[in-house]
């Protein structure tokens, strides 16, 4: 069955928002800022993304503000009315999330194990 698929590549502007539903799974918010040079000008582009379940618990526990990742979704239109105005956002449906380079894991998330004995004196223990 075909779906459309868009793939962004970006920066974090925020930290994730952080949500459940009534039924207890895990929503996330953020937005994503993919620039853009052309000709000595630049441009930036803001995406607002949601992603549900394991993978908001991922967003939840190693993004932050600032982090470059790579977004694959699906775009939804959401529509409703404030105040008799009528309104509307585009969102990308996040399905996966990939961190470019260096990531941090967030300090409430549970700590990197300790390098072994090996590591530490630098011996190979093969």
């Amino acid at each position: 069955m075909p779906y459309q698929r868009i793939i962004i590549r970006g920066n974090l502007g925020r930290d994730p928002q952080v949500r459940s539903t009534n039924s207890g799974e895990t929503v996330v918010n953020f937005s994503v800022a993919v620039s853009e040079k052309y000709k000595g000008n630049e441009t930036t582009e803001w995406f607002d993304c949601v992603a549900f379940g394991k993978t908001a618990e991922f967003a939840q526990n190693y993004l932050t503000k600032g982090a470059s990742v790579l977004i694959e979704g699906k775009i939804q239109t959401r529509e409703w009315e404030k105040d008799g105005v009528k309104r509307k956002s585009i969102q990308v449906i996040v399905r996966e999330i990939d961190m470019c380079g260096g990531g941090r894991k967030k300090a409430d998330a549970e700590p990197t194990p300790e390098p072994s004995d090996y590591t530490e004196r630098g011996d190979i223990p093969f």
